[in-house]
């Protein structure tokens, strides 16, 4: 395809035995030789010079290039008609061919284009077996050749500056043609001052005592004719800071003019240094940081290269108005030069990190760092910068455009220190899977197994990383397993002949290879197969059971004796003859759980202590709890917000404090809409003690007319805690607000966020926090709306196909939301975020995963983040099996596997600060969880006949949610962990929202006060079977079904 690959193949291949034959290789007249590809490649300092006449020689062609700079060789290819000019320096290459593309040359006009610079020697044709090569310097030319395909050849624009994406140019050619300097000019020959050094100090003295301006302006024009050389002198130079403090707009024109030709030597001279940058840090007019400019851009790259200078370039920043745009062109055109140095290194990421550097600066950098990433990333200096890009800019797209470039260098950066580091991050992550796919199918599946063996071999850095994959937690069990039989085939040899140090990564592959349990790795699955089902099996810690009497709607299938078993967590799925083990390790395992040691110990630590076969501990019969406060309350309209405020009445209840969602309808829109509603709720709470006892705190509704200053008179209020956001068509009445999130579309995250900028800035700057239902909207079953009665009478567009993703499930519907929760998070490090009613192992994972990143630092939450999440009482009783079976359990989002229940109750065992109650009750009308009315009916039966999609999203809990709580929590053994979950630890995380006078309760963590608690005793409470809102008027029609209707409850609150 490239010329200069066909002359490297020449050389390597002439004379060269294939068998018992000579190779004789010539050049062939290609057909149609496209000339636009050398002319289209980036910068390099080789010129491809066609259309040559023959009369053309190497001499003329060498004298016609070397009036634009110093030329290392040139040559002709008379058969070609071309030749191929090369100069020592980018810069000259780059003035050559503006200058002479075009231009005639012996009657021919000459075609110029860039080439690839020869490399220097060639590597042999036999190499050791194990022998791992050391991979030379990349060149200019081939960096972005490579990168070429990855970041385009555009040369207009820099691009959405918020994404590394196709279509922007690799290089911009003017900023690499500027005639940087090579190595910094000596200072100005020394000559005697006209002042002696108790004459300086006299006249430093002076303007410390701040002296008149008549005697500054003497001082001034006695000192500017010999400014260079005072800077440099050990007092001299605090006498010219001290002028730059005071001096004029003129007078400091006239300093910046006479340092100007020496600016950059008098910048790394130990005395020069502060004078330079004490008058840099006193510009402050625009014609004034315009001179600066002028006299340091040629000597920038070589300034950051210095251990004062680099400071100097520094004092730069601040510049307004884009003046400081010089810096990060140098960067941009000299980054390996500057990138490979230590101070260089330090600089460039001091500059990007700077507050006044602009996103579109920092990706003109990042652009090159792509470019140099093979060379920076095993370079102990510039590997600070490949982790910048990786780990703190948080440019989409970053590992999309690095892996490309780094997988053709493999079997070099994974047997490298810090190489290796690089590739594992480029690995262990969950933003852009297609990157992390390309590097383990370049390492692993590989048709040239070398590669991996060569890795592997290394017993070094190799094996460390193959570990270290295999532990990753954003690496599938199955695909661990595929890697698994690869690296096996790879240790065997080793194994044989001896080899020592493989030990722990033969331990684990062979533990992932047994704990497999024979999971087939074909692509597809016969029907005949009935074991192979992909439905997960039940986590052996899933078992755990609690245990109710007469348990009529929850229990489990009879067992042989035709006995029926009285727990209300079923477990009939762990009998089932077809399910498979699709989560092969343990929940807790780091492979799929603990990303860090610190996650790992905590939640073995909730395994080891509430988790074991319960010990002779004597069971206890009464406690004191703290009251709950609910941080997910549906409150709804009418009748049914009348029925709620007398049960909330009830000492029962137990409930101090209510966190309100504005899904009604209407929506809550504004702030005056919620202090309408926080009104109407108030009243249904009545006059008594105990409705003065119960917080509300409002949320708003998110919607696309949102605005800043709704946003500023909702933190005002002193009712508003928050906004919550529904994704359109997720549950009830989520369709109000229009807020669509299209997972399909390419850069959906970023066009999502950008739309609605403003509004997270508001929040983030008011303190308000955004509660989030986490999913996209799963594919409808239908071709038309589907509506439900709401429970004021209203049709409720629940499913209306028009919303739904083709690609999404109810099942991973939460799961295709999480990268949107990972940059909301980035993007807006000081909001606060709880991802609301979790149900899912992968959102829990997240959320700890955010809660140890980088972002997480600048967070004021106590835990290091600034993401929670809230935990229903139902999502930790209930599995997919329940909402199948009984539409009363039907919820969004849908209760998940045993594993992700599982997940769920291990991390409130583990006592992490960011989960907490959020109860989700939501109380539907009879008719709206049972569409087709039957006066008698068998909710099991009702299943069988109506599709559960068409039914109202909620369970309903509030009645009994403290004795519900308290029987799971003795049931697992976890009623230490119960105060934190159901109230310290919510409201902890939203500590500023209920700082607001309005709110008695403000701190709730004094479980010795009597109005912060309540005693439950070890006392049955009978659910039951439906609440009327009407009690004189029992109407099936109009009440509401509770969770676990009609059953028993072991333990009830103490009146």
């Amino acid at each position: 395809m490239r010329l200069e690959d066909a002359m490297r193949a020449h050389d390597e291949m002439q004379g060269g035995m294939v068998g018992n034959c000579t190779v004789r290789v010539g050049y062939g007249r290609g057909e149609g030789y496209a000339s636009s590809d050398a002319q289209a490649m980036q910068p390099t300092r080789a010129l491809w010079v066609g259309n040559i006449s023959p009369n053309t020689t190497a001499g003329s062609l060498r004298q016609l290039f070397e009036q634009f700079g110093a030329v290392e060789s040139a040559r002709i290819l008379t058969q070609k008609n071309c030749g191929f000019v090369n100069f020592e320096r980018l810069e000259d290459s780059v003035r050559a061919k503006q200058a002479t593309n075009g231009k005639e040359l012996d009657g021919m006009v000459l075609r110029i284009g860039y080439a690839k610079v020869p490399l220097k020697g060639v590597e042999g044709h036999h190499r050791l077996r194990n022998m791992i090569p050391t991979a030379p310097p990349l060149t200019m030319s081939g960096r972005i050749a490579e990168a070429n395909a990855i970041l385009g050849t555009s040369t207009v624009g820099l691009g959405n500056e918020d994404v590394l994406e196709p279509g922007v140019p690799a290089m911009d050619e003017q900023l690499v043609a500027f005639p940087y300097v090579t190595s910094l000019p000596p200072l100005p020959e020394s000559r005697d001052l006209p002042f002696s050094q108790a004459k300086l100090r006299e006249m430093r003295k002076r303007l410390d005592v701040q002296c008149p301006s008549g005697e500054f302006d003497a001082i001034f024009n006695e000192s500017l004719h010999v400014l260079a050389e005072l800077c440099t002198d050990y007092v001299g130079n605090m006498l010219v800071q001290r002028l730059a403090e005071r001096a004029t707009s003129a007078q400091k024109l006239a300093m910046i003019s006479a340092v100007s030709r020496h600016i950059a030597a008098i910048g790394v001279h130990k005395n020069g240094t502060w004078a330079i940058q004490k008058l840099i840090d006193c510009c402050s007019s625009a014609d004034q940081q315009s001179a600066i400019v002028d006299a340091l851009r040629p000597f920038i790259p070589q300034l950051l290269l210095d251990q004062l200078g680099n400071y100097v370039v520094q004092c730069c920043l601040p510049f307004a108005d884009g003046r400081n745009q010089f810096i990060f062109e140098a960067i941009h055109a000299r980054c390996w030069e500057i990138a490979q140095g230590r101070f260089g290194a330090r600089a460039i990421r001091t500059c990007l990190e700077h507050p006044n550097t602009s996103r579109s600066q920092q990706k003109l950098v990042a652009i090159s760092l792509v470019l140099d990433s093979v060379s920076l990333a095993t370079n102990p200096n510039g590997n600070i910068l490949i982790t910048w890009l990786l780990d703190i800019s948080a440019f989409p797209g970053r590992f999309r455009v690095l892996a490309p470039q780094l997988a053709c260098h493999l079997r070099h950066l994974c047997t490298h220190k810090l190489g290796s580091t690089s590739i594992l991050k480029l690995i262990d992550q969950r933003q852009e899977p297609d990157a992390r796919d390309l590097l383990l199918n370049t390492l692993f599946f590989n048709p040239e197994p070398q590669v991996l063996e060569d890795i592997v071999s290394d017993q070094v850095h190799g094996a460390s990383l193959v570990l270290r994959i295999l532990s990753c937690s954003n690496i599938d069990d199955i695909e661990k397993l595929r890697i698994s039989v690869r690296v096996q085939a790879s240790l065997q040899p080793l194994q044989k002949q001896g080899v020592q140090g493989y030990q722990k990564l033969a331990d684990l592959v062979d533990s992932i290879l047994i704990s497999s349990n024979k999971l087939s790795l074909q692509p597809s699955i016969s029907s005949s197969s009935s074991s192979s089902s992909s439905i997960p099996q039940a986590d052996p810690i899933s078992s755990i059971t609690i245990t109710l009497q007469n348990s009529d709607l929850y229990s489990s299938p009879s067992n042989n004796n035709g006995s029926t078993p009285d727990s209300f967590l079923p477990t009939s799925q762990s009998n089932n003859p077809t399910n498979q083990q699709y989560f092969s390790s343990s929940i807790l395992s780091s492979s799929y759980f603990c990303k860090r040691k610190r996650i790992s110990k905590e939640l073995k630590m909730g395994l080891n202590q509430y988790f074991k076969t319960k010990t002779s501990r004597p069971p206890k019969t009464e406690l004191k709890v703290a009251k709950l406060s609910d941080f997910h309350a549906h409150l709804r309209q009418g009748e049914v917000l009348q029925q709620l405020g007398k049960i909330l009445q009830d000492e029962s209840t137990a409930t101090q404090l209510l966190y309100v969602m504005p899904n009604t309808q209407p929506p809550i829109l504004t702030t005056r809409d919620a202090q309408r509603y926080y009104k109407e709720i108030k009243t249904a709470f009545g006059n008594g003690n105990r409705a003065e006892d119960i917080d509300v705190v409002m949320t708003l509704y998110f919607h696309q007319g949102l605005t800043e200053a709704e946003i500023v008179e909702a933190k005002q209020s002193g009712i508003v805690g928050g906004v919550k956001l529904y994704p359109m068509g997720v549950t009830t009445n989520s369709s109000l607000a229009g807020i669509t999130v299209d997972w399909r579309r390419e850069h959906y995250i970023s066009e999502f966020i950008e739309k609605y900028h403003h509004v997270f800035v508001a929040m983030q700057r008011e303190g308000l926090v955004l509660n989030i239902h986490g999913e996209c909207c799963p594919i409808s079953t239908t071709t038309t709306t589907t509506t439900t009665t709401s429970d004021d009478g209203n049709d409720n567009d629940n499913d209306d196909a028009s919303l739904k993703d083709a690609d999404v499930c109810v099942m991973d519907a939460e799961l295709r939301f999480l990268p949107i929760l990972v940059e909301l998070s980035t993007r807006y490090p000081q909001l606060k975020i709880v991802m609301e009613h979790a149900s899912s192992l992968q959102t829990i994972q997240t959320i700890l995963e955010l809660g140890n990143s980088e972002n997480s630092e600048n967070s004021d939450n106590s835990n290091g983040s600034n993401v929670a999440c809230s935990i229903t009482a139902h999502h930790l009783c209930l599995i997919v099996d329940d909402w199948l079976q009984n539409p009363n359990n039907f919820c969004k989002p849908v209760p998940k596997y045993p594993a992700d229940r599982a997940a769920l109750r291990k991390i409130i065992a583990s006592k992490n600060p960011r989960f907490f109650l959020g109860s989700d009750s939501a109380p539907h009308l009879y008719t709206a969880k049972y569409p087709t009315f039957n006066p008698d009916p068998n909710p099991c039966d009702a299943a069988l006949n109506t599709n559960c999609n068409s039914r109202a999203a909620g369970v309903f809990t509030t009645p009994i949610l403290m004795p519900l709580l308290v029987s799971i929590f003795d049931a697992l053994d976890i009623l230490d962990c119960f105060d934190d979950f159901v109230s310290n630890f919510g409201r902890q995380f939203y500590s500023s929202v209920l700082s607001s006078p309005n709110y008695s309760h403000k701190n709730n963590n004094d479980n010795d006060n009597d109005n912060n608690t309540v005693t439950v005793i070890k006392s049955p409470t009978q659910i039951p079977n439906i609440y009327y809102l009407n009690q004189d008027d029992h109407n099936d029609k109009r009440g509401v079904i509770p969770f676990l209707a009609g059953s028993e409850l072991p333990w009830s609150v103490k009146l």
